[in-house]
């Protein structure tokens, strides 16, 4: 394995029983710039962030947990509502500057990590400086100036790139209906994907839907931690949001349905 690898190791675990209750599924390390969209499809900076994850097989394996980084600094991680996931999530970060401050390439050899019921997990990131300018295909958001309720509408963008550093590159596509502050769909596919679409049967006349596009690069191994075969994944991010509204079917012209009567009853007259 390179040394851009991300590595785990466990530092210590307090008996086995611990072990064998906490199945651990993945463990993440991630950090994201977000981008907003305009319809000209040109893109601006809004704020970066990051995190760490951990994903539990059962739900109960953990009650309690924290996320640390390498400067020492502990974070409350939470317990997302399908119980089985725990996350930490920074603040917003108004620079990719500033969010490498608090969350740093890595430090010689320090360690982000995770504790949880008594045992600790922790992760030495080697995360090389060329996966933290993440460049994102332009999407194509013509489609979306006319989004008609009860219609399908496709959304595409170029090709995304990996980053020869990488392990490999996924690209995630949801849609959220803002109005009803709910999530529509969530989507994966590698970067060999350009394209998705929008169904029909979940578009709303009148609601303010987001589509969020997130082009991922990734580090991904499958370290012998003690924890099976738990997947350890770094990924570095840009998403980009767009936000648009639903119109209603359009209702037909008046003066064409006048003409259409007019001229059924003209070829009715021909007959008789």
């Amino acid at each position: 394995m390179k040394s851009t690898a991300l590595l785990f190791i466990v530092a210590s675990v307090l008996g086995s029983s611990v072990v064998a209750r906490a199945d651990i599924v993945d463990y993440d390390l991630f950090k994201i710039l977000v981008n907003t969209e305009a319809p000209d499809s040109s893109t601006s900076f809004s704020y970066a962030y990051a995190g760490e994850r951990v994903i539990t097989q059962n739900s109960g394996d953990i009650t309690d947990a924290e996320a640390s980084r390498p400067n020492g600094t502990l974070d409350n991680m939470t317990l997302d509502s399908d119980n089985v996931t725990w996350d930490f999530v920074s603040g917003q970060y108004n620079s990719s500057a500033s969010l490498l401050s608090d969350f740093p390439l890595d430090n010689g050899g320090n360690a982000y990590g995770y504790y949880a019921d008594g045992f600790t997990l922790f992760g030495v990131l080697f995360d090389p400086q060329t996966m933290w300018n993440p460049t994102a295909p332009v999407i194509n958001l013509s489609t979306l100036t006319n989004v008609i309720e009860g219609q399908n509408t496709s959304v595409s963008w170029s090709t995304y790139t990996k980053d020869p550093n990488a392990s490999e590159a996924d690209i995630f596509t949801s849609l959220t209906d803002n109005t009803l502050g709910k999530s529509v769909f969530a989507n994966q596919g590698d970067n060999s994907y350009t394209s998705d679409v929008l169904p029909g049967s979940d578009l709303i006349a009148g609601h303010n839907y987001t589509l969020g596009v997130d082009f991922s690069n990734r580090e991904v191994t499958v370290p012998n931690n003690g924890f099976g075969n738990a997947s350890a994944i770094a990924s570095y991010d840009v998403l980009t949001n767009y936000s648009f509204s639903v119109q209603s079917v359009p209702s037909p012209n008046p003066f064409i349905l006048i003409g259409m009567s007019t001229f059924g009853l003209g070829i009715l007259r021909r007959k008789k």
